[in-house]
């Protein structure tokens, strides 16, 4: 029951690491609509996984099956092609054991992935070779569940996790090129919290919400120092929300508010939230008219214009209730401060625990919870 919160929690803040994608058009795509993903099949159906855009395919890794544990077969892994909505599977070869509740950036080559429920911590993965190789432990963060990670152009920041505490230990900045680990400064530093959200300025990491405990901040990696942001005009404390940066703001909005106790039955969603500018270090709110619906565990990309929300489900307790799940979401566009509504004609079914990636057209939607167990299809939004 644990596990199955924590993949959710992870994944809003992997959306925002994305590389800048190159754009393909999709087959069959119409404005503002919705086709199909082709089926993967039944025994790679999951949920708890992590997925990354490549700028030609969106890599799928790791993940929780319909047997309630992780992936462990070569159905690990999976690369989706949407200009011909086909798949291939990953190398298994070198790989990490596969694992849930991990993070996965991209780094405009290679796929790192790190943490999750078993050792060895994390790998990194060339689609190009379909190749692994492996990550240094050495100075290492500690391995845990509901950690953020973010790609700044160098280097992947790990954050955070699951425990209560002091960072330290649970922080650190990777950089693949030479293949070590830098100490991140506790001085200033939030206490450690999961389920939180990180996203990546260009020059700053802003670490906002999660579970068993408060505040916010941003860390400077270049000055390796953190500075605490502001608390007037911020949303209430959540987990489960998304944030996403647009390039000038970051984005904040649903999820629950209850910030102690996962297993609280009944925990509604909220319908709100805020924009917070680092420039100014203010806070400004989000317009309510037109969101979607209250939700949490939901998902959202960027498109360059606008953010688009979609599935999720209305209330927490240990699990989402399968019959509280969305098939359904809206758009936000900053410039004009405004929702759209998105159509759900052809959606994929309603869903919690899935991935989003933006492609440069569409949005493509994967896996999740469904109603019925883990899912193994998908849809593309065109917006």
């Amino acid at each position: 029951m644990r596990r199955l919160i924590f993949h959710v929690l992870i994944q809003a803040a992997m959306l925002s690491t994305l590389a800048t994608p190159r754009l393909h058009p999709a087959q069959g795509s119409t404005r503002d609509g919705w086709q199909d993903v082709a089926r993967l099949g039944t025994l790679a159906a999951r949920t708890g996984h992590t997925a990354v855009w490549t700028g030609s395919e969106m890599l799928v890794w790791g993940g929780t099956g319909r047997a309630g544990v992780p992936i462990r077969t070569a159905n690990a892994g999976f690369k989706y092609n949407p200009t011909t909505d086909t798949w291939s599977p990953i190398s298994t070869r070198n790989a990490p054991i596969p694992t849930s509740g991990h993070t996965a950036v991209w780094t405009g080559r290679e796929m790192i992935v790190w943490g999750g429920t078993d050792p060895p911590p994390g790998g990194r993965y060339d689609p190009f070779s379909d190749s692994w190789s492996p990550i240094s432990s050495l100075n290492s963060p500690i391995p845990t569940l509901g950690h953020s990670a973010v790609w700044t152009g160098q280097e992947m920041i790990i954050w955070g996790g699951y425990g209560v505490g002091n960072a330290a230990g649970k922080a650190g900045r990777y950089n693949p090129t030479s293949d070590t680990w830098t100490p991140i400064s506790a001085v200033g530093a939030l206490r450690t919290r999961y389920g939180h959200s990180s996203v990546w300025t260009g020059k700053e990491m802003i670490v906002w919400g999660g579970l068993e405990s408060s505040g916010s901040a941003a860390y400077d990696p270049k000055a390796d120092l953190w500075r605490a942001l502001p608390r007037i005009g911020a949303p209430s404390g959540r987990w489960l929300h998304i944030a996403i940066w647009t390039g000038k703001e970051m984005i904040v909005w649903g999820g629950a508010t209850n910030e102690t106790d996962y297993f609280a039955w009944g925990i509604p969603g909220v319908d709100d939230g805020a924009r917070y500018d680092p420039v100014l270090d203010r806070w400004f709110p989000l317009e309510r008219s037109g969101s979607p619906s209250a939700r949490l565990g939901h998902t959202a990309v960027w498109t360059g214009s606008e953010i688009i929300i979609w599935g999720g489900g209305a209330q927490a307790g240990g699990v989402v209730g399968p019959q509280s799940y969305f098939d359904s979401g809206a758009a936000y566009s900053p410039e004009r401060q405004s929702w759209r509504s998105i159509t759900s004609q052809s959606a994929p079914d309603p869903r919690f625990g899935h991935t989003a990636v933006w492609t440069g057209r569409e949005m493509v939607i994967w896996g999740g919870r469904g109603r019925t167990g883990p899912l193994d299809t998908g849809g593309r939004y065109v917006p």
